[in-house]
């Protein structure tokens, strides 16, 4: 258990530390030790580890730019973590752009896809995968669309959408013919979800600004051109496709009560607020109103964003919405929806308080102040520290490079931040504590967590604008244990995208949900990672995989990756075994 009065504790010592150093130079280094220390407590041995080159990620990150400067240049791109291999390890998927129409100078890059290794390296499969496939690449998503074993990848792109059918390990493109490939619009974020538990996978398609090269606007500051805002583009509609069962997808964005002409939808995130078993949408838009889709459990959705209280500020202000998670920080059954917004404004923390209804905990929860001096795009949450709490990551990076000129607070490239969660909704940001490849400043966009390197631990992997990722591996060993839980649906679809796990031991109950496609056009790894403290095991896992269909088990021992098959009530270990 986390006890807050030890974190305001902490935070004392370092204000005392303070105090002793300037005022007392003889005690210079028992202070230093005294702040060490509380540092330390703090962190609670939180650790991470660069080894994008150690690992063999060489791929480059090519924004398009080119002198224009284009609107959707600044926005990309995301990531996606997929086992498309089936082996049990987790691999990446590094989105991309391309040249603009008669500005290519150099062989047209590609996304990249890179193949664990299962020793710590990573090798680029991207041709042989049959992914080398030019376009405007935003975000991606993963799920098992036709349930045959294989997970499949859908690419969104400024213009033409692409659905990867996964046929073991080697992909094909079959957008057109499934029927998602869209319009030539800039979508930009997108994830699969069963919004009406037949089993199969929808899939529901973020789409951004109305912006062409014919209708770019010279938007001026500091004395150059800059990318812009989105308010001076009209904005476009989300869309949902409905899977029919035999490969192909029917728009249904009208139908479903989706159609929005008006939204600026940057992500969205899957979430059950009100606990039917039928899973809701809340999508972070950029200067326009949050949306929260309400499932109206008969193929239809209903906005109650602004009822809800989760539409705009409190004081009615739309903000820059950009990545967005959905997570049960204090462990009470009521969630949080959590969106990253630009410099200058917090990072939003709504508090579940009712079915319907949500409050703003920005300030109190610890994270507003702090969040305000970056640019948040990615925002993830994930217990990094394995103490029973969902800790928040956010990828920072800014959109304007004469942002430094103009005001001297703000820089264009900016660190990593690590919110670590202290208990009873507080949060400490500790990634400007920690020495390492967060206090690194990048121009930070998507974020996935994953347990790349098969130790229990959640890793990170972060994409740059026009730069290298980071893929950041987890080193922390504080003694605490996990339960690392994938599922495998039957009745429901077979990935449980959309299932509610329940992990409960003494003290404490933990709630997570299989998602995929949230973040900033991003996918992390189809399971939930639950730390347990210092407990030996969970006493009870409860999977809700829809509002149809429950198991629960117990007595599961800690300290070990299981898959849960619906309706059998039983576990077995997932395959590779933990080293």
């Amino acid at each position: 258990m986390k006890f807050i009065a030890l974190c305001l504790s902490s935070a004392a010592v370092l204000i005392t530390t303070l105090v002793i150093v300037s005022c007392n130079p003889a005690h210079h280094d028992e202070a230093i030790q005294a702040k060490s220390d509380s540092i330390a407590i703090l962190c609670n041995g939180t650790t991470f580890t660069d080894v994008t080159r150690s690992a063999g990620i060489t791929w480059q990150h090519f924004n398009g730019a080119f002198g224009g400067v284009y609107f959707p240049e600044i926005k990309g791109s995301g990531c996606a973590i997929i086992d498309y291999n089936n082996d049990g390890w987790p691999d990446i998927l590094l989105v991309n752009c391309m040249h603009w129409p008669g500005h290519r100078t150099t062989a047209e890059p590609t996304m990249a896809l890179y193949r664990n290794n299962k020793d710590g390296t990573f090798t680029d499969v991207t041709k042989e995968a049959g992914l080398a496939e030019p376009m405007f690449g935003m975000g991606a998503t993963v799920g098992d669309y036709d349930n045959d074993g294989w997970d499949d990848l859908f690419v969104t792109a400024y213009g033409r959408n692409h659905l990867f059918h996964n046929d073991h390990g080697v992909f094909r493109d079959v957008s057109v013919s499934a029927g998602v490939a869209g319009d030539s619009d800039w979508h930009t974020s997108a994830m699969f979800v069963d919004y009406d538990n037949d089993g199969k996978l929808d899939l529901f398609v973020c789409s951004y600004c109305d912006w062409t090269v014919d209708n770019d606007i010279y938007f001026a500051q500091g004395g150059m051109k800059s990318y812009g805002t989105p308010d001076g583009y009209y904005g476009l509609t989300n869309h949902l496709y409905h899977n029919n069962g035999n490969g192909t997808f029917s728009d249904v964005t009208r139908h479903a009560g989706i159609y929005n002409p008006t939204g600026k939808a940057m992500s969205q995130a899957l979430c059950d607020f009100n606990n039917d078993g039928y899973p809701d949408i809340v999508v972070a838009c950029d200067l326009t109103p949050t949306m929260l889709y309400r499932n109206n459990k008969d193929g239809t959705f209903t906005d109650i964003a602004a009822k809800a209280g989760v539409g705009a500020s409190p004081s009615g202000k739309n903000r820059s919405g950009m990545g967005i998670d959905y997570c049960d920080f204090d462990n009470d059954g009521k969630l949080y929806v959590v969106i990253g917004n630009f410099f200058g404004e917090p990072t939003w923390v709504y508090k579940q308080h009712a079915n319907d209804t949500f409050v703003d905990r920005s300030e109190i929860s610890g994270i507003g102040s702090p969040s305000q001096r970056v640019l948040k795009f990615a925002v993830v949450g994930a217990d990094f520290d394995h103490d029973g709490f969902l800790d928040m990551l956010t990828a920072d990076g800014e959109v304007h490079i004469e942002s430094e000129i103009i005001n001297n607070k703000a820089k264009f490239k900016e660190p990593t931040q690590l919110f670590r969660n202290i208990g009873n909704g507080k949060f400490a940001e500790i990634g400007s504590l920690i020495h390492g490849p967060l206090q690194k400043n990048i121009l930070g966009r998507g974020a996935a967590v994953a347990d790349f390197f098969n130790t229990g631990n959640m890793d990170v992997l972060i994409t740059t604008n026009d730069s290298t990722p980071l893929l950041l591996r987890n080193d922390t060993k504080n003694g605490n244990t996990y339960l690392e839980i994938h599922l495998r649906g039957v009745n429901a679809n077979r990935d449980g995208i959309g299932a509610k796990i329940t992990a409960i031991c003494p003290g404490w109950r933990q709630e997570q949900y299989i998602h995929s496609g949230s973040s900033y056009e991003s996918s992390s790894q189809l399971a939930a990672n639950f730390g347990l403290g210092r407990n030996t095991r969970a006493d009870t896992v409860i999977v809700k995989w829809n509002a149809h269909s429950i198991d629960t088990l117990t007595n599961i021992p800690a300290g070990q990756s299981i898959n849960i098959t619906e309706n059998t009530g039983t576990f077995q270990p997932f395959l590779p075994q933990k080293h």
